[in-house]
């Protein structure tokens, strides 16, 4: 057990040290083509008056998500005050910035969870299924990028990448909300079953409900960047640069680099590059964001070695069998 434990410890580590050279040798790459000294005077160019505006529409969007995930939590059973799911929220912002995965705090915040008390099952899959629904939101978004990009440049290699992004991620939400039992066959038998379980989990939410929310958190996110874009003095219309941020968040979810860091700032570039944005505004506006989303992770890291775990959930008197 022991040898297991290890074997996949230096697996993950290795795997860690691999995404992080990665985003180093990117960020790199793409400040030696566009030229740091450039792009470091851009970033310091900054209307700090803007700077609150994308602070208060980030924290609402920790809210949003704090509340998505009450909600995700009492449809299995279990209730949850918002000041201690706030916190535990805020812990797992911090840790996607910390750990080699733009997700790794899904994974901080379900550890939490199950420590605290929470069945290991419940405390996976709330954060899991919760986490879809912000998928479905971002894809949903991200179509509306098509025709922008479609209209400006549609024979682009990047128009033809978005799209095809789009069109994988839309088959991807389609079949977890209505698996395919072809495709189940050959999936190992536990992944399986977890894919059906957490079907039935999202198809037995107040859809509606999980699915506004998420919407209104990716746009109080395309917001920010909005005005990030307008305190850089980048001419382009903020609409445009918001509704186009929404493919750049689907592809830092591929697990290739640390937090994100590195495809972000290439995704923006390029996708930006198609609407006449140039490279010196474009890549700014992604390292002001990524520091921006930084900073304001770091109160996670003050709560999570001062502040003991949650209390363990009440749990109601109708609790689902999940």
């Amino acid at each position: 057990m022991l040898r297991k434990i290890a074997k996949m410890t230096n697996r993950h580590l290795t795997g860690g040290v691999a995404r992080l050279l990665f985003s180093v040798v990117f960020l790199f790459f793409i400040l030696w083509k566009v030229g740091a000294e450039n792009t470091l005077s851009r970033m310091s160019s900054l209307q700090f008056d803007k700077l609150p505006v994308v602070v208060v529409l980030l924290l609402l969007t920790i809210s949003l998500h704090t509340k998505r995930w009450i909600w995700m939590l009492q449809s299995m059973g279990y209730c949850w005050g918002f000041r201690d799911a706030f916190r535990e929220t805020w812990i797992g912002y911090f840790f996607n910035q910390l750990l080699p995965s733009s997700v790794g705090g899904d994974g901080v915040r379900g550890l939490r969870l199950y420590r605290a008390g929470i069945p290991a099952g419940v405390a996976a899959r709330s954060v899991v299924a919760e986490r879809v629904f912000g998928l479905m939101a971002c894809v949903l978004l991200a179509i509306i990028s098509v025709p922008i990009l479609l209209w400006q440049a549609p024979n682009a290699p990047v128009t033809k990448g978005v799209c095809l992004v789009v069109i994988l991620s839309m088959l991807g939400m389609l079949f977890v909300l209505r698996p395919n039992r072809i495709i189940l066959k050959f999936l190992p038998s536990r992944i399986e079953k977890e894919v059906v379980v957490l079907s039935k989990l999202i198809n037995k939410q107040s859809f509606c409900k999980m699915l506004s929310i998420s919407v209104a958190m990716q746009l109080t996110i395309a917001g920010s960047i909005g005005v990030l874009g307008l305190g850089l003095g980048i001419e382009k219309n903020p609409l445009i640069i918001a509704m186009l941020f929404q493919p750049v968040t689907l592809m830092t979810l591929l697990p290739v680099s640390f937090a994100g860091w590195g495809i972000r700032e290439g995704a923006l570039v390029a996708i930006l590059g198609v609407v006449g944005v140039p490279s010196i505004e474009a890549l700014p506006l992604s390292l002001t964001f990524g520091g921006i989303l930084l900073f304001i992770s770091l109160p996670g890291w003050f709560f999570y070695v001062t502040v003991k775990l949650v209390v363990p959930c009440h749990t109601l008197n109708a609790s689902p069998k999940l």
